[in-house]
């Protein structure tokens, strides 16, 4: 039976070609045979219950069981019977009729039949799979004139037709039913769908049995008067049984326009309907826990908005391609399977099962998604991996299903065969229709109404995905609670998600970070310095707080700290910092939780010593004090002050803390007028805490800081790419030339890194033509976080075959043979690659060439052919100027004898410096792959290099030496600016713009490099 469900076209198809098929159950025999064949053994077919084709796969089992005991079972493809159930032998043999299978006993009943359940003319017999009756003229072949005389056709008189409602149906009396066919008494226990019958039933009445003479009328009120599908499921979805159904006038057998009805009889009584006092409805719904009553979606927003996924509701998700509306539906389905081990069916379509495991498995572990498609998970992932394969193969209740003839009855039929369900997830609802997808175009209408009715009879929660938000028709499919998702204006990898109910509107709004290289939802991810070093909690670190500073250890401060103030030190929002996570940080759209003494202005007159943070209740949000003394310095005995020179010796212990203005800014604070104070304080406060946490101890506080310098680095960029105008892809295709060969190895693209000396210079020199020259190695302050500032490509890099250069565009180039360079006194713009043939340059080397092109110093670079994406300067600008202003800011505290601004520098250069290795294939980096980006801000780095060679050369300097992105030798004049003098190339200084005597030496000498 099971083998005849899946394959019951083909047998239709075979029983149309002559080929009957013997079908059992148990004890039960039937054979699967044509309409006509069954007229031919003297079946009356117009009394016997039909099917739709989908309803019958559903109940196949029952039909078998109905057809085996006498009673046919007619299967239609729309409303034409195509197939017929018989009762058969063991062998397949069918049964003949039995004889005289319509007693004159039907003859008297006739009058009372037509109005106790009125017919509906032919043209109402329903269209879609559900049990009903045909009338005699839909049936193809019809029995002939001469047949029994229970077929003969009438017009005036009663005939044998007129009655079989009665007959079929159990609503009729039982006197009605007496000597007729035998046929189901009540509707069988295992048919779904028998639940529908009592909603239905309240129709009954609505033939009135006071108006026979209006026959005519009676059929089309019925017609219309039929349930909504979301009561009575239509289509192939789980209808219900053949028997149930028909306690309806709704299902009754349609007479023939010329039957005239006879007094009618009093209608049959129906089951009472089910009613439920408010007080136990309350039940349902007050409950004295908070907790969510419903299965969790595993994102913990979502859940206490919606009380988790009620059973008995259907829940829409609404969400445009790409956008992660299956994000949803997965991570439901991931965490009521796998984390709480509850049965879940996923119904795939469009999807295959790989692609859902994929998904729950990355999100799960979790590991690289892209790098879990194909194939190429790093050794711990793949470890991971094979792991929770072998848990997930005996204790995971997930069941996908990933046919193509995916219908709501298949899923109703599978959702019944499935013990202890908890949910029904379908992904997806496809707007376009699809001849191969049920699940598409016009069919969502009735998809959505028969997944809607699943939910109330199974009283399961099922989760449908929807790939468009077009408001029209999220509305009509929206039967109960719709999840609308769309992106968030304002931030790059953040959603919005707006709850609506059908009858109430618009319930929430909620926001969701998008964890693509996951794939998964989750919260918004706050900004957390101590992502992957968790070793600290903050109740942990509020249970030894720190004492407040007393008066003898500084006198000076009294002032602002009288003693009536100290206990109340807690409650001036000045909270232990959370040694496991940044100090709070906005989320979009929500106020931002700054500290109060920072709000005012980006530098505050006064800030706290790290020192100063005393613990308080965990939760409190961290804030300075308002007017704090410096810490003493580590000479002093007392215990508050654990770090060391934290103050110039020269400067007395209560000189306040952070009061000095990066050079530069304007008199509203911030890099080149815009306030970035926002993000430098979250990088100020993170030092100071680290500090406090190692006692003052520099060197273990810079090497904790260096080592969350990733994950910090990656979440303060989200955090800049706020409101950008563009949303860069984070893990595109990665091109075979962008691959390592070897783990340790290098991809081909040549970033022109130079290691030049000027060898012509050097020849003079060791031939004696030349007085010896004094040389001063320069040296580049924060290259790479200059090189910041390049165009990247926005989106995957787009194959042209063609070549060409648009400066609108970035990416790699492929040049067949590089451009001749003839100026020995000048560093090569590709750097000491000596190699010949082919090579691939990045966009920022191209840039450099062309200019070289536009000085005159080389011929334009011939592009054979190139892989570009739309491009932006403006990528990495923001986070750069927020670096820059913090580093600019520490290196004056640094200055000044602040011991935070030593490790606040180091931090920042471990932050840019780390963010540029690590986007490639780098383990330590799976927020963003972005191997091109790599090399072309190195290659940028390069190319900053080779303009001040080029720069220092216009200007009258000899170069000597150009090494790496940050090493320049020169010659033959002052290389400094001097100010009030004339003269000089570069400023001297630490600042990104300035460059640095790093050495002087002499030449010639033995030990030159």
């Amino acid at each position: 039976m099971h083998q005849a469900r899946a394959a019951l076209p083909k047998l239709i198809h075979a029983a149309a070609d002559g080929t009957p098929t013997p079908l059992a159950r148990d004890t039960d025999h039937a054979v699967l045979t044509t309409p006509h064949a069954a007229a031919t053994l003297g079946w009356d077919l117009t009394r016997a219950a039909v099917h739709g084709i989908a309803d019958a796969r559903k109940k196949l089992g029952d039909l078998i069981h109905h057809a085996a005991q006498g009673h046919p079972q007619v299967l239609r493809r729309h409303t034409t019977p195509v197939a017929v159930l018989l009762p058969a032998t063991p062998d397949g043999t069918p049964h003949p009729a039995p004889e005289a299978p319509h007693p004159p006993t039907g003859a008297p009943k006739a009058p009372t039949n037509p109005t106790t359940a009125p017919a509906p003319s032919p043209s109402a017999t329903p269209a879609d799979d559900t049990s009903t009756t045909l009338p005699p003229h839909a049936l193809h072949p019809q029995p002939t004139p001469p047949a029994p005389p229970a077929t003969p056709t009438g017009t005036t008189t009663p005939t044998p037709t007129a009655p079989t409602p009665a007959p079929s149906t159990p609503v009729a009396p039982p006197a009605a039913a007496a000597g007729t066919i035998p046929t189901p008494a009540a509707p069988p226990t295992d048919v779904p769908g028998t639940e529908v019958d009592a909603s239905a039933a309240p129709t009954a009445p609505a033939q009135p049995p006071t108006a026979p003479a209006t026959p005519d009328a009676a059929p089309p009120t019925t017609a219309a008067a039929a349930p909504h599908p979301a009561l009575a499921p239509a289509g192939d979805t789980g209808s219900p049984g053949p028997a149930a159904l028909q306690d309806t006038p709704q299902a009754g057998t349609p007479l023939p326009p010329t039957v005239t009805p006879a007094t009618p009889t009093p209608t049959a009584p129906r089951a009472p309907r089910r009613l439920a006092p408010l007080s136990q409805a309350l039940d349902t719904v007050l409950t004295s826990t908070p907790t969510p009553r419903g299965l969790p979606t595993g994102i913990p927003t979502l859940d206490h908005a919606l009380g988790g996924l009620q059973p008995g509701r259907f829940y829409l998700i609404a969400a445009d391609p790409g956008t992660g509306g299956s994000l949803i539906a997965t991570n439901a389905a991931r965490t009521t399977a796998l984390t709480h081990h509850h049965p879940v069916l996923y119904a795939a379509s469009g999807l295959t099962r790989a692609d859902i495991a994929a998904r729950i498995v990355a999100a799960h572990l979790p590991v690289d998604y892209r790098r879990l498609r194909t194939g190429q998970l790093t050794p711990t992932e793949h470890t991971d991996v094979t792991n929770l394969h072998h848990q997930l193969t005996t204790a995971a209740p997930l069941y996908i299903d990933d046919g193509t003839d995916l219908t709501p009855a298949a899923i109703n039929e599978t959702a019944t065969d499935l013990p202890g369900l908890a949910l029904v997830v379908v992904d997806r609802l496809q707007t376009a229709d699809d001849p191969h997808l049920p699940l598409s175009g016009p069919r969502l209408l009735d998809a959505a109404q028969h997944l809607a009715h699943l939910a109330r009879t199974h009283h399961l929660p099922v989760l449908a995905a929807l790939d468009t938000t077009h408001p029209d028709l999220t509305t009509a499919l929206g039967l109960d609670v719709t999840l609308t998702l769309t992106p968030d204006p304002d931030t790059t990898n953040h959603l919005r998600l707006t709850i609506t109910e059908r009858d109430l509107g618009t319930q929430t709004t909620l926001t969701l970070y998008a964890d693509r290289a996951h794939a998964r939802l989750t919260d918004p991810a706050q900004f957390d310095p101590y992502a992957g070093n968790r070793d600290l909690t903050t109740t942990h670190y509020a249970a030894t707080p720190h004492p407040a500073p007393k008066a003898p250890t500084t006198p000076v401060p009294e002032a602002p700290h009288p003693p009536t103030k100290a206990p109340e030190a807690p409650t001036n929002t000045t909270a232990a910092p959370d040694p496991s996570a940044w100090p709070p940080v906005a989320v979009p759209g929500h106020p931002t939780p700054a500290p109060a003494a920072t709000a005012a202005a980006p530098y505050p007159a006064s800030e706290p010593a790290a020192s100063e943070l005393t613990a308080a209740a965990p939760g409190d949000p961290v804030q300075p004090a308002q007017t704090p003394p410096e810490p003493a310095p580590a000479s002093s005995p007392a215990p508050t002050a654990p770090i060391a020179n934290s103050a110039p010796q020269a400067a007395p212990a209560t000189a306040p803390r952070r009061t000095a203005r990066p050079s530069g800014t304007t008199s509203n604070g911030g890099y080149a007028g815009r306030d970035y104070s926002h993000f430098t304080s979250q990088i100020t406060r993170a030092v100071d805490q680290t500090l406090t946490e190692h006692g003052g101890d520099v060197e273990a506080a810079t090497e904790a800081l260096v080592k969350k310098a990733v994950p910090n680095a990656m979440a303060l960029f989200e955090e800049t790419r706020v409101g950008s105008n563009y949303e860069h892809t984070v893990y595109p295709e990665l091109l075979e030339f962008l691959r390592k060969k070897t783990k340790d190895g290098a991809d081909q693209i040549w970033e022109g890194r130079h290691n030049w000396t000027n060898t012509a210079l050097l020849d003079q020199l060791g031939a004696g033509t030349l007085d010896p020259l004094t040389v001063d190695a320069l040296d580049t302050n924060a290259s790479f976080l200059s090189a910041f500032k390049t165009y990247l490509p926005i989106g995957t890099l787009q194959h042209d075959p063609t070549g060409g250069f648009d400066p609108k565009r970035s990416g790699i180039y492929l040049l067949t043979q590089r451009p001749t360079w003839h100026h020995p006194h000048l560093p090569d713009p590709i750097g000491n690659r000596h190699e010949p043939g082919p090579v691939l340059l990045t966009d920022a080397t191209i840039r450099l060439l062309i200019r070289c092109a536009r000085y005159g110093l080389c011929d334009e670079p011939v592009i054979a052919e190139c892989w570009t994406s739309g491009a932006s300067e403006g990528l990495l600008e923001k986070f750069r100027r927020v670096l820059t202003e913090s580093r600019t800011t520490a290196l004056e505290r640094e200055a000044a004898g602040y011991t935070d601004g030593t490790v606040t520098v180091e931090y920042i250069k471990a932050m840019y410096s780390k963010f540029t290795s690590t986007m490639g294939e780098s383990n330590a980096n799976l927020e963003i792959r972005r191997p091109e980006w790599m090399h072309i801000i190195r290659s940028q780095a390069f190319a900053n290099l080779w303009y001040k060679a080029y720069k220092a050369h216009e200007n009258g300097l000899t170069i000597v030496r150009a090494r790496g992105t940050d090493e320049l030798h020169v010659t033959g004049g002052e290389w400094r600016k001097i100010q009030g003098q004339e003269g000089g190339v570069f400023e001297e200084g630490r600042l990104t713009t300035h460059m640095k005597l790093k050495n002087r030496y002499t030449l010639p000498r033995k030990t030159a490099a």
